[in-house]
């Protein structure tokens, strides 16, 4: 929670440089400079109670989107949306399987690596979280690896790329360039 509060300052300091970054940037920043530090210094984090609370936050954070869904308004087009996503996942799982998995090294790390870029690829971080755990739970083995990776690519790098491109093309369209 002192994490989460300081990420809340950082993202409030964010804001100062005319910059739009999502809210959660501020704590992803704080963090990993929390986590590098109590690497450096052999500090034990309690991850069983960290991992607790972000299971806990994911299911709410989930609960909250599946019901803000207004699927009524989609159902005419429903059949198109249907093949559409049949062929993503064709095709998301023949890719994580034949490429992502192979060049991520083959190995337990890489299998929940890859369950966590089939689930990014299928929306959003929490969604590859929720894969990632789903291999994790399942072999009852832990992941460090992919669960500080996944969520910082997925979830920091991406998004803040991502964003910048928005913006950007948000600001050039109101001037008119676009």
């Amino acid at each position: 929670m002192i994490v989460m509060g300081l990420g809340s300052g950082i993202s409030i300091l964010l804001k100062f440089t005319g910059l739009v970054f999502p809210a959660y940037i501020g704590a992803i920043f704080a963090a990993t400079i929390f986590r590098n530090i109590a690497d450096v210094r052999n500090v034990t984090l309690p991850l069983s109670g960290i991992n607790a609370i972000g299971k806990v936050f994911l299911n709410i954070f989930l609960s909250m989107t599946i019901m803000s869904l207004e699927i009524w308004k989609i159902s005419s087009i429903a059949l198109p949306l249907m093949v559409i996503l049949l062929g993503q996942v064709v095709i998301l799982v023949i890719f994580t399987i034949f490429v992502v998995f192979n060049l991520l090294g083959k190995d337990y790390d890489s299998a929940v690596m890859s369950a966590g870029f089939y689930g990014y690829a299928m929306g959003v971080v929490p969604n590859s979280v929720v894969s990632m755990t789903a291999v994790v739970d399942k072999y009852n083995r832990q992941s460090p690896k992919a669960f500080f990776t996944v969520p910082i690519v997925g979830g920091f790098l991406i998004d803040l790329f991502l964003s910048l491109i928005v913006i950007t093309h948000m600001n050039l369209i109101l001037s008119g360039i676009l």
